[in-house]
Parts: structure tokens; sequence; C-alpha cells
């Protein structure tokens, strides 16, 4: 398998570097899709979060890559990042996952928002909308 140059200078980088640079707050942006795909896919999401064999084999496959660290020789720097970087890409997995459901809830959110506010102003075209307290 042949490596990029962007792959090979970023497994380049020492878990000191890693650690210490600012983290970035990524917005999670799901390719085009409608508001009823985001739905259903974050429905899908959710349950793969709550499924106890997706948890205990992400528990699993952190568990083993940290004794693998734990086993390395002193010298072996390179090889303890490149599983610290397997870890890490564990945890994204799950965490874009997360990002989806609450994608999902925060335009559910807006929804109910939006609702309430038409009928707001159905009601105050009505007549209904309530006389301002003195």
């Amino acid at each position: 398998m042949t490596r990029t140059k962007r792959e090979r200078n970023s497994s380049k980088s020492t878990p000191q570097a890693s650690q210490t640079a600012p983290k970035k707050r990524l917005s999670f942006t799901p390719p085009r899709m409608s508001r009823d795909q985001i739905k259903q896919h974050a429905e899908q999401a959710a349950e793969l979060l709550n499924s106890p064999i997706y948890n205990l084999t992400v528990n699993s496959v952190v568990d083993d890559l940290g004794l693998q660290i734990l086993q390395t020789e002193p010298h072996e720097q390179q090889k303890r990042e490149w599983l610290y970087q397997q870890g890490a890409a564990i945890g994204r997995v799950s965490q874009k996952l997360v990002e989806f459901v609450q994608l999902a809830q925060a335009l559910h959110m807006e929804e109910l928002a939006a609702e309430e506010s038409a009928q707001r102003e159905q009601i105050a075209e009505q007549g209904f909308a309530s006389a301002p307290m003195q």
C-alpha cells in the first residue's frame, strides 16, 4: 500500500506535539442530504451507539491498543504514536456518530421553534393575542 506525502508527514508527529496543539472544534457537516435523511441516519447512529456489541467492540479495540502501547520498547516511539493514532481514529468514529445524533436533535428543535412561531402568528392574526399588561 502506497502512502501519500500527507500521510507520511502526519505519521511523523510526536505525541507531545499532538498533546500541546490547541484542539479545534470542527462543526459536523454531513454530505448533502434532506432533513428526513439526516433524521433517518441519526436514528441509525443512535442505535449503533446504544448497541452493546458496538460498545464492546470499540472498548476492546481501544484496550488492545493500550496494551500494545504498554508493550512497546522505549525506542519504539513511532510505533506508540501509530497505535495512539489508531485509538484516536476509533474515538473520532464514535464522535461523528454522536454529532450526527446531535445534528438531528438540533434540526428537530428548529422545527419545533418554527411550529411554535407559526402558531403564535396564527393566534395573533385571529385577534387572540393577549393584551399588554399595564
